[in-house]
């Protein structure tokens, strides 16, 4: 600390200690703690001439609480607060802030409306002074270094406009937004793209993944940086896959290990978190692994490692109820995020074992409503698809989360392979309804129809992508295109009242199938396996895409498919085979690569592709996001990307430092747009600063692209 101001602290002491007089020792006493506060840096945002004024005795400041709490945002009230001063402030404002903020604190692209939180500490009296004083960096909002009556008559014209004064943190790290406003059923079905919030685990029922907001151009994108890291607990090896949702300037985000916090979206200060710790009983692979929340009128939704959802209060992170959804027995567990309905919240179980289910249960009381079983019972429709008793440990799992048509409660889910992987001599016929997308009714989960990618599966290459619904402009009640980059390598347009193909057309190399029959059966090349050598078949068993999220652009026609060019070597099954390493496939000894493809969804054809480095390890990437700036966002192991959507250009890149896994989303939070990922164990939010430092900006080159492959 400097020389002097140790030296005005000193004296502010003393005149403390000679003012209360030593007769009023406990007057003196919280002085003298609150000026060691100032000492040791704990109030960064009450500077020394503040508390020269705030602790003399006939102050109007009543500070005695500053010593207890620390918190400055929670005691320094304004002194100033009377209709006269109210007024003042009003003629100050429309003078000189009305021109971003709008003559009644509105707001605008440039500012936030006023009667909400204006930073990360709420907007106590304090908190809007400091803010006005000091400004807000990388942000249109400069200082204003007014006289303390000038700006103290500013912050009683802003809390005139709404909000509460007395909102403010229990600490002064935390945010204090007000209560969060319920989100309705009808807000989440009544919106076709995603804008200012992301609602659901896609954006919208509709599984696009695709975002009205353009204030992040192909044209300033160079300019993006991020505005605040949220770091989850766990160390190097957690990972987190989570999307996170966006309702009214909160953040409900999953981390790993029983974990959830909210956030405020716009500085990512804590609001609550909230951590369970995994059962003894749960798998401990999947309590790192934990995709996403639901979010329903004043609950969040999560899943857990042992096959329970969970409904927290949005308000407390406060568990509402908690309800089982895996079956006892069934070492079932949840990864996905829910899909909250009209009071219903389903969600799909996880694991290679007994038989998957879609869940849907009560919102308000955690009741199960219906459960839809993905393999048969004995004797219904589809159980003769299942030899002997391979039924009843047939996985057959709907691991993510699935697509909702509101308009005619139709659900559409995609579910995993049959169990065991490799070897159909042990579950004989096409395993129904793995590797499906099935179309069920919401309120009910009545099976409508379904449609099997590939019959009788052999190669781990499960349906579990989320589906793609689209609906010519305008035409909102006719059944959609069900739109379903598979992980068996072929992008399909399915209609979406009967299931029907109306193409298949492969998007990566394949050389499994000679193509897809008319009644939508592949039609699978002969492939002589020899027992030793085995078979080198594309795509491997990581598929030619997996989990990761694809976009869909309506205006552009284009849906964005992350993808994988991988081949492996297979192996016959056996009679004696059990699932393990003898065998399963095996690597063909080659490099692979990522890329991004745009693909026309009015008929499969490439329109794109932007591929990556070869490698010959991590055979993943991350989800997809596009919006109407003209932007994909995108990421490759640990670089988050951003292109062009009319032609794959790499128009900016961002080193996270992190692995990469999750989709991308975006949202609007004080006039600004975010884009928001996880990397490893960080949740980054970017936004557009006035400048970017170097090493985040990328040339409008392709000098990573790669020769197109065949």
């Amino acid at each position: 600390m400097p020389r002097r101001r140790i030296q005005v602290l000193a004296t502010l002491l003393a005149l403390a200690g000679i003012a209360t007089g030593v007769a009023l020792s406990p007057q003196l006493n919280w002085r003298v703690r609150v000026a060691f506060l100032k000492v040791a840096g704990r109030l960064p945002d009450v500077t020394v001439s503040d508390l020269a004024v705030m602790v003399m005795p006939g102050s109007p400041y009543a500070l005695e609480r500053l010593a207890e709490t620390g918190n400055p945002f929670g005691v320094i009230k304004n002194p100033l607060a009377t209709r006269s001063d109210i007024e003042q402030g009003r003629d100050h404002f429309v003078q000189e802030c009305s021109t971003c903020h709008g003559d009644h604190g509105q707001g605008g692209i440039t500012a936030p409306a006023l009667d909400r939180a204006i930073s990360k500490h709420g907007r106590s009296d304090w908190a809007i002074f400091t803010t006005i004083r000091n400004g807000v960096p990388s942000t249109a909002m400069a200082p204003h270094p007014y006289p303390r009556e000038h700006l103290w008559q500013l912050v009683a014209f802003v809390q005139s406009l709404g909000g509460s004064p007395d909102d403010v943190a229990a600490s002064a790290p935390r945010s204090t937004l007000l209560a969060p406003a319920p989100l309705s059923y009808a807000t989440i079905a009544g919106t076709a793209v995603s804008g200012a919030d992301w609602l659901t685990y896609s954006g919208t029922y509709a599984g696009t993944r695709h975002s009205s907001l353009r204030q992040i151009t192909s044209t300033n994108v160079q300019r993006l940086a991020p505005r605040w890291v949220f770091q989850f607990e766990g160390g190097a090896g957690t990972r987190i896959e989570a999307t996170a949702i966006v309702h009214a300037d909160r953040m409900y985000l999953s981390g790993a290990s029983g974990t959830v916090v909210s956030l405020d979206a716009a500085t990512g200060a804590p609001i609550w978190t909230f951590t369970r710790k995994p059962p003894d009983n749960s798998l401990g692979w999947v309590g790192g692994i934990n995709r996403g929340v639901a979010l329903l009128g004043d609950h969040v939704y999560v899943g857990t490692s042992d096959g329970r959802l969970l409904a927290l209060s949005a308000d407390s992170g406060k568990v509402v109820w908690d309800a089982p959804v895996a079956e006892p027995g069934s070492k079932h567990y949840i990864t996905a995020a829910p899909l909250a309905l009209d009071g219903l919240v389903v969600v799909g179980t996880g694991g290679g074992y007994g038989r998957g289910a879609i869940v849907a249960v009560d919102s308000r009381s955690g009741r199960e409503r219906w459960r839809f079983r993905t393999i048969p019972d004995p004797g219904a429709p589809g159980s003769e698809s299942w030899a002997g008793d391979s039924w009843k440990d047939g996985g057959a799992a709907p691991w993510m989360t699935g697509s909702y048509d509101p308009a005619r409660d139709v659900l559409y889910w995609g579910v995993g392979n049959p169990a065991p992987d490799y070897n159909t001599l042990k579950r004989k016929g096409d395993n129904l309804y793995s590797n499906s997308v099935v179309a069920l009714r919401g309120s009910t989960g009545e099976l409508l129809w379904h449609y099997q990618f590939t019959p009788g599966d052999d190669h781990d290459w499960d349906s579990a992508q989320v589906p793609i619904l689209a609906r010519a402009s305008g035409d909102g009640t006719a059944p959609p295109r069900i739109l379903f980059p598979n992980r068996n390598g072929f992008f399909y347009n399915l209609d979406g009242a009967t299931g029907r193909p109306a193409f298949a057309m492969p998007f990566v190399h394949q050389n499994w199938a000679k193509g897809i029959r008319d009644d939508g059966r592949p039609i699978p090349v002969d492939h002589d396996r020899d027992a030793a050598r085995g078979v080198l078949t594309f795509p491997s068993n990581v598929g030619g895409t997996n989990w990761w999220p694809p976009s869909f652009d309506p205006t552009l026609g284009y849906v964005f498919v992350p993808a994988i060019e991988r081949g492996q070597i297979f192996f016959p099954a056996t009679p004696d085979h059990d699932p393990g390493p003898r065998n399963s496939p095996t690597s063909s000894g080659k490099p692979h690569h990522t890329l991004i493809k745009a693909l026309d969804a009015r008929n499969g054809n490439t329109v794109w592709q932007r591929e990556f480095r070869e490698r010959m390890d991590h055979e993943e990437t991350g989800g997809l996001l596009s919006t109407a700036g003209g932007l994909v966002f995108g990421s490759d192991l640990g670089e988050v990307l951003a292109l062009r959507s009319s032609d794959g250009e790499v128009l900016w890149r961002f080193t996270t430092g992190g692995h990469v896994s999750a989709a991308p989303m975006t949202y609007g939070a004080g006039g600004e747009q975010f884009v928001g990922i996880a990397a490893g164990s960080v949740f980054i939010a970017f936004a557009l600063s006035s400048a970017a430092p170097p090493n985040q900006l990328v040339a409008t080159n392709t000098r990573n692209a790669l020769p197109r492959r065949r």
